[in-house]
């Protein structure tokens, strides 16, 4: 939290909330996901549906058997966790005979990277020059791109609607905790957002993704609603899917 709040000292005295979750999940030896503690799994702080059962990414790979037979031979995983999604895709799909070419893990923790490696080389040694890892997004890419519980990891900005105006909220520092602040005059807001108190606007760039692509972002909401959205797009159109959680 010291790092944060000299940051925002330095910074004038305000930070974009996609800075502020920057720093707290991925600055160097600090942040949530860099600091080397144990994160996923029964042993650490959340577990995700590849780790309660390999039928998850033996159903996914049907769907990336599909779009592989459709001319997308390679794959993008970005935050890959522990692997096991990896490994139950790539072995799904050895037995339908659509392998890709190469399967491209986007991850920045350095643990996880490495818990992702120990994954694949105990359960699919035999495919395991097809992976490779990356430390940011390729400078071009054409295939399949897959994300699972990986969009609440994504630095966001976060805008509120005040009257008729679009006002951009960030992070201050007051009596040493951290709150919520209008952004400074002069900060830019987008023209338009969906109706709504506050919303959050991803902060992913995807432009080295090329058109004809595929995407599948799967992400489970709160345990209160019970419901889970699978959204998908080719090309230039998006179709979002919701169906109720299994519990």
């Amino acid at each position: 939290m010291r790092v944060i709040e000299a940051d925002i000292t330095n910074s004038g005295g305000w930070i974009s909330f996609a800075h502020y979750m920057e720093l707290a999940l991925y600055a160097p030896g600090l942040g949530y996901y860099m600091a080397g503690a144990r994160k996923l799994g029964r042993d650490g702080d959340f577990v995700t549906a590849p780790e309660v059962s390999r039928l998850f990414g033996r159903t996914l790979a049907r769907q990336v058997n599909q779009l592989a037979q459709a001319g997308l031979t390679d794959v993008l995983e970005i935050g890959a966790g522990s692997g096991a999604l990896a490994a139950d895709l790539l072995l799904e799909l050895e037995r339908l005979g659509t392998l890709p070419g190469r399967y491209w893990i986007l991850e920045l923790s350095p643990d996880l990277r490495e818990r992702s490696r120990d994954t694949l080389a105990a359960r699919a040694p035999h495919l395991l020059e097809r992976v490779a890892w990356l430390n940011g997004l390729p400078p071009s890419f054409e295939g399949i791109v897959i994300g699972n519980e990986v969009l609440d990891a994504m630095p966001a900005n976060v805008y509120r609607r005040v009257g008729g105006n679009i006002v951009e909220m960030g992070v201050v520092f007051n009596d040493g905790k951290p709150g919520w602040s209008p952004a400074p005059p002069g900060a830019s807001a987008p023209r338009s957002i969906p109706r709504g108190s506050r919303r959050k606007a991803t902060a992913a760039k995807c432009n080295s993704i090329r058109r004809g692509s595929s995407a599948a972002w799967v992400h489970f909401s709160s345990a209160a609603s019970r419901y889970f959205s699978i959204t998908a797009f080719r090309a230039a159109s998006t179709t979002t899917r919701s169906a109720r959680a299994a519990r």
